[in-house]
């Protein structure tokens, strides 16, 4: 943990949609999920991810992506980042660069301030901040394992002691050169889509600005056709069928929460309508067999269980349409609008428990993989050699 915490660089991570959940939340961002896309269809994605979709990650073999598309500078209402060399920080690069520039969600504290105080960098040097953003480094390299670390430090060091043996050599010997730091290279790289003020932008941390790949239409051709067509032609001209698409929804528990606030906001409208009618309304119920009536959950234990809370429930607003037939209807029918909202709560108390233990799940996940097992194995091995026992039966394993 100690390596980890002072270690410069930032690791290669898995590509699981389920450990970039668990860093966004532990970045402080609140009500944002990423779920994995296994076609890029438009109308796949939107039976599959939950709504409202903030933006879409391609994971492919890096090569330069419209290197001649890219804008002369960065727009003002647009927050892009650079990616440092020899640094692996493309995966949390790309999910940054689509959280600080989608609008209504909550980013949290932390990635908050460094919006607002990177708001008038360029893009490089946003990439330096993010670079020494230790609360973001060691989020993402919480995952590192010692041989990652070690591996990283091998390849950088290589990188250099080439690059400096190279611009003492010849002109060829260059060009050879060059076409090998391809080769080490062309390795797994995310980078981000994301819908911008009417316009799609790509955002590849390798790339100088961002690169805006035009308008679209929500009615006609939505942001979301635009970009799958796009990754679908990027894929095809290299013919190249190895690759993974992320997108980046806003979490089920949110809407779920929303609407149970929405439904006791309701109720309580249709039990205020119903005192109005008859103050003695709750004698025409069955009773629960502690003899109570049966209501709404309004118990803040419960409520707060949920992830519910007060300033949630003051802000919910019953619709005009629930209104209007709240004042026109009869005390029968709203006893039975009643009963129908509290089977709503029943089934929508159900729905955000199944997410919560999602989430526990991803969280248990990601403890697990954070372990680091490769220092005991080392350890284990060390012990066998040194008694002999590795010698005696390695002509098995041959």
């Amino acid at each position: 943990v100690h390596d980890k915490n002072k270690w410069q660089g930032f690791c290669e991570i898995e590509s699981d949609p389920a450990l970039f959940s668990v860093m966004i939340r532990e970045m402080g961002v609140r009500g944002v999920c990423v779920r994995e896309v296994y076609v890029a269809e438009p109308e796949f994605i939107k039976e599959n991810v939950p709504e409202p979709l903030l933006g879409i990650i391609l994971l492919f073999k890096f090569r330069p992506v419209d290197p001649d598309n890219e804008v002369e500078s960065c727009p003002d209402n647009v927050w892009f980042a650079n990616q440092l060399p020899s640094q692996n920080s493309c995966a949390t690069l790309a999910m940054i660069n689509m959280l600080l520039n989608t609008q209504d969600v909550n980013l949290g504290d932390h990635l908050q301030q460094f919006k607002e105080y990177s708001e008038d960098l360029n893009p490089y040097h946003r990439g330096q901040a993010l670079s020494t953003f230790e609360f973001v480094k060691r989020i993402h390299n919480s995952f590192a394992k010692k041989q990652d670390m070690l591996q990283d430090d091998h390849d950088l060091a290589f990188k250099v002691a080439k690059n400096i043996k190279t611009r003492r050599g010849s002109l060829e010997e260059r060009r050879l050169s060059a076409s090998s730091d391809e080769c080490l290279e062309n390795q797994n790289h995310f980078i981000a889509f994301v819908p911008i003020d009417g316009k799609v932008w790509k955002l590849d941390g390798m790339d100088k600005m961002p690169t805006c790949l035009g308008e679209y239409d929500d009615e006609e051709y939505t942001w979301l056709d635009f970009v799958c067509d796009r990754i679908q032609a990027i894929m095809a001209s290299a013919g190249d069928d190895g690759y993974g698409v992320l997108a980046l929804a806003q979490s089920p528990l949110e809407g779920l929460r929303k609407e149970m606030c929405t439904s006791i906001a309701g109720t309580k409208a249709i039990e205020a309508r119903l005192d109005d009618l008859d103050a003695e309304w709750k004698a025409f119920l069955e009773t629960n067999n502690d003899g109570t009536v049966p209501g709404a959950m309004t118990s803040p234990s419960l409520l707060n269980s949920l992830g519910i809370f007060a300033d949630q429930l003051t802000a919910a607003t019953v619709s005009d349409h629930l209104k209007k037939k709240i004042a026109s209807e009869d005390m029968p029918h709203l006893l039975s609008l009643r009963e129908a909202a509290l089977k709503e709560q029943v089934k929508l108390q159900a729905s955000i428990m199944e997410e919560m233990d999602k989430e526990s799940a991803e969280d248990e996940m990601a403890k697990e993989r954070r372990h680091d097992y490769g220092p005991v194995i080392s350890a284990w091995l060390r012990m066998l050699a040194e008694n002999g026992y590795i010698e005696e039966v390695l002509g098995q394993y041959m």
